[in-house]
C-alpha cells in the first residue's frame, strides 16, 4: 500500500525596524489627526483621521503574517496568513514543474539567474535563516517562476525523496 508524504511547516514573518518605525508613525498621525479632529472639528481633519486608521490597520495586518508550506505526495501548496483568521492560497505547484531547488546564490540556482521570470518571495525576513530557491515553468500561469522560501530539513528531504535529480542542498 502506497502512502503519500505529508510535510507541513509554518514560517512566520520577522518583523524589522522599518515596519516598526512606519507602524509607530502611522500610530502618531492617526492620535495627532483624531486629537485634530476633536479639538478642531475640521472636516479635512476627520478625513485625514479616518486614512490613517485604515493605513494603520493594513500596516497591522502585513506584519502579522506567516505562510504555510504544505507538501503532499508531489504537490507543493503556499498559503499566506494573515492575523491567524485570513487564509489565501499563493501558490499550488506539482513538483514536476520544478526546474530545480537550490540555496539562494549557489551555482544551481544561479545558473538560472537569466530572461524573464516572475518572483515570489515566501520568506519571514530573518537575516540567519537558509532560503531556498526553487526554479519553476508553472503550466498554470505559463511563465518561468523564482520562488524564494524557508525548508526545514524534513521538507527538504521529502522532495529530494521525490526527485533526487532537480534537489540540491549544498
Amino acid at each position: 500500500m502506497y502512502q503519500d508524504t505529508y510535510v507541513e511547516q509554518v514560517v512566520k514573518k520577522v518583523l524589522t525596524k522599518k515596519d516598526y518605525t512606519i507602524k509607530n508613525i502611522l500610530m502618531a498621525l492617526t492620535i495627532f489627526f483624531g486629537l485634530a479632529t476633536v479639538f478642531a472639528v475640521h472636516f479635512i481633519c476627520l478625513i485625514l483621521f479616518i486614512v490613517c486608521v485604515i493605513l494603520f490597520y493594513r500596516k497591522q495586518s502585513q506584519m502579522e503574517t506567516e505562510y504555510e508550506y504544505l507538501y503532499v505526495g508531489g504537490t507543493m501548496e503556499i498559503d499566506k496568513v494573515i492575523r491567524q483568521s485570513r487564509r489565501k492560497q499563493v501558490l499550488v505547484m506539482d513538483l514536476s514543474e520544478m526546474l530545480v531547488l537550490a540555496p539562494e546564490g549557489s551555482q544551481k540556482a544561479l545558473a538560472y539567474d537569466h530572461g524573464q521570470m516572475s518572483v515570489m518571495r515566501f520568506v519571514s525576513g530573518d537575516p540567519n535563516a537558509r532560503i531556498y530557491v526553487i526554479i519553476a515553468h508553472l503550466k498554470k500561469k505559463n511563465k518561468q517562476a523564482k520562488i524564494y522560501f524557508e525548508p526545514k530539513e524534513e521538507l527538504l528531504e521529502a522532495m529530494h525523496n521525490h526527485c533526487p535529480d532537480r534537489v540540491f542542498q549544498n
